[in-house]
C-alpha cells in the first residue's frame, strides 16, 4: 500500500523584520493562483487575515474566493488574528467537500473494506458496521466522466485522528478504521471506507454516521467533479476555476 507523503514543505524563515513566507495551496485555490506553492515576503509576525490579504495582492485571482479560503498553521485552522511565526508550516485552503493507534489511512490506490473490518474486530465486539463511499454515474441531474480528490495529507491524517477521538470520547468502547483515497476516481471506484466495532449494533451505527458525517464536514480533502458540463469543486460556491 502507498501512503502519500505531503510533497511541499512551507516553511517561514525569518530574516529580520520580514520573513520569506511559502504558503501551501491547494484545490482550487492552487487553480487560481495557478501554483501549488505561494511565496511572500511579509513582515515577521503577520497574522492569518494578514496571509489572505498578502496572497490576493500576489494572485488578484484568489480574490473572488477570499472570504472562503482558511488558514491552516501546523496542520490545524487558525482564526483570523492568529500570528504566523518563523518556522511555522502554513497553508491557505478552501472550503472541504462536504484515537491513537487507529488505521487512519490517505492512499492513492484502490481501498480495502476487508482492512478495515480487520481493523476493528475484537472479541469484544458483536457488531461492525460499515460505509462504503462509491463514485456515482449522475450527480444533480448531470452525468459524471469521473472525480479528482485532493487533500491536505498531513492536516487530513490529523483531522481523522482528531474526529475518531472525540467519537471514542463519547463512545468508548467502539473501534474506528478509515481509509480515503485521492487522485482520479473513475464511476464505480470507491473514495472511502469505513468499519466500525463496538459490543452493541447501536453504537457501531450511530459511530459509523457520524464518521463519515464529520469526515466530510472537517477534513481537508477536496472533490472536483467532472461532467459534461465541465468541472467544478464540490462544497465551494462560486469557485470554478480561473480562466
Amino acid at each position: 500500500m502507498t501512503h502519500i507523503q505531503n510533497p511541499w514543505i512551507a516553511i517561514a524563515v525569518y530574516t529580520g523584520a520580514e520573513m520569506t513566507l511559502t504558503v501551501l495551496l491547494f484545490a482550487v485555490a492552487r487553480e487560481r493562483a495557478g501554483q501549488a506553492e505561494l511565496v511572500l515576503q511579509v513582515d515577521d509576525e503577520i497574522t492569518a487575515r494578514g496571509l489572505v490579504e498578502a496572497a490576493v495582492a500576489a494572485r488578484p485571482a484568489l480574490a473572488p474566493i477570499a472570504g472562503q479560503l482558511r488558514v491552516a498553521i501546523n496542520h490545524e485552522f487558525v482564526g483570523s488574528d492568529a500570528i504566523i511565526r518563523a518556522g511555522d508550516e502554513v497553508a491557505l485552503l478552501p472550503p472541504v467537500s462536504g484515537g491513537s493507534g487507529a488505521h487512519l489511512e490517505i492512499i492513492d490506490e484502490a481501498l480495502s473494506l476487508p482492512r478495515v473490518i480487520l481493523a476493528v474486530r475484537d472479541e469484544e465486539h458483536g457488531a461492525i458496521a460499515t460505509f462504503t463511499g462509491v463514485v456515482r454515474r449522475h450527480s444533480h441531474g448531470r452525468t459524471v466522466t469521473r472525480l479528482d480528490y485532493e487533500a491536505y495529507v498531513p492536516m487530513a491524517v490529523r483531522a481523522l485522528h482528531a474526529l475518531v477521538g472525540e467519537i471514542v470520547a463519547r463512545r468508548p468502547m467502539v473501534r474506528i478504521a478509515i481509509e480515503h483515497r485521492v487522485g482520479s476516481l473513475l464511476v464505480g471506484d470507491e473514495a472511502v471506507v469505513i468499519a466500525v466495532g463496538a459490543p452493541h449494533r447501536a453504537d457501531a451505527l450511530a459511530a459509523c454516521e457520524e464518521a463519515i458525517d464529520t469526515l466530510k464536514a472537517t477534513t481537508p480533502i477536496w472533490k472536483r467533479e467532472h461532467t459534461e458540463a465541465g468541472a467544478e469543486w464540490v462544497g465551494c460556491d462560486g469557485c470554478a476555476p480561473h480562466p
